[in-house]
C-alpha cells in the first residue's frame, strides 16, 4: 500500500518539474500562481499519504476493539474453558473459546442478522442454529430448539452463548416425566434430577469459569406454551 502512495507522490513531482519547464518564459505573476497550485498539490499529497493505515495498522485497531467487547462479555481469551452442557449428539456441542472450524461439521448453522451485536458485524459476527438434534419429537408435540452463538471477526472464538426450547405440547401429568427424561436425556443431562414443570422455576448450573442460567416460562407468561430459556454467563 505504500509504494502505491510513494508512486503518486513522486508522480506529482513530474508534473511539478513539466509545469515548471512550460512556464519558463513566462511573467512573474503566472510563475507565482502556478508555484502556488504545485504547492498545495504537493501538501495535500503529503496529507494524504501521511493518514494512511497500514495493514498492521488496521489489524491491531481491530483487536483492541474486540477486545473491548470480550471484556464487556467478561470472555477471556487466555482461560481454556471447559465444555457447556449442552449435547450435539451425545457429546458436548461446544466450549466458549473454542474455534469455529473446530465445531463439528455436521452442526447446521447461519449467520444470524438479529444477534446482539447486529450493529458491530465488522468486528463480530452472530450465529444461529435449528439443527434438528437440538429438538426432540415427542409421542404428540416436539421441543424445538434454537441456539445462538457469536464469534469475533479476528480469532472467530466462540463466546455469548444462549438458547430456547419450545415445548409444543400441553404438559401434563400424564406426559410430563416423559418430557424431562427426553430434555435431560438428549439435551442436559445436568438437569436430571433438578427440573420441574412449575412456575418461576429457574436453575444455575456453576462451573469454574462460567454460570449456566435455565429458566422456565409458564403458558400463562408468554401465552402460548412452555418455554426454557439458556444463557452461558461468564464469570
Amino acid at each position: 500500500m505504500g509504494f502505491f502512495f510513494l508512486g503518486r507522490l513522486l508522480s506529482i513531482f513530474g508534473i511539478g518539474i513539466n509545469v515548471l519547464t512550460y512556464i519558463v518564459g513566462r511573467n512573474e505573476e503566472k510563475l507565482k500562481q502556478r508555484i502556488y497550485i504545485l504547492a498545495i498539490l504537493f501538501l495535500n499529497s503529503c496529507g494524504y499519504f501521511k493518514n494512511q493505515k497500514n495493514d498492521s495498522e488496521i489489524s491491531s485497531d481491530m483487536e483492541t476493539r474486540i477486545d473491548s467487547i470480550l471484556n464487556s462479555e467478561n470472555f477471556d481469551r487466555k482461560i481454556f474453558y471447559e465444555p457447556i452442557s449442552l449435547n450435539f449428539k451425545g457429546k458436548a456441542i461446544l466450549r466458549p473459546g473454542q474455534k469455529l472450524d473446530a465445531l463439528d461439521t455436521t452442526l447446521s448453522f447461519r449467520y444470524d442478522p438479529n444477534g446482539g451485536f447486529w450493529d458491530k458485524f465488522n468486528l463480530i459476527e452472530d450465529h444461529l442454529s435449528l439443527d434438528d438434534n437440538l429438538s426432540i419429537e415427542l409421542k404428540e408435540g416436539s421441543i424445538n430448539g434454537i441456539f445462538f452463538f457469536s464469534s469475533d471477526q479476528q480469532e472467530k472464538q466462540i463466546f455469548n452463548i444462549a438458547g430456547n426450547w419450545t415445548i409444543a405440547t400441553e404438559v401434563s401429568d400424564e406426559n410430563e416425566d416423559q418430557i424431562i427424561e427426553q430434555i435431560t436425556g438428549k439435551l442436559f443431562p445436568c438437569l436430571k434430577g433438578k427440573i420441574v414443570f412449575e412456575e418461576n422455576w429457574k436453575y444455575e448450573n456453576k462451573k469454574r469459569d462460567f454460570v449456566e442460567h435455565f429458566k422456565l416460562k409458564s403458558p400463562k407468561e408468554n401465552g402460548y406454551s412452555w418455554t426454557m430459556d439458556y444463557e452461558v454467563k461468564m464469570k
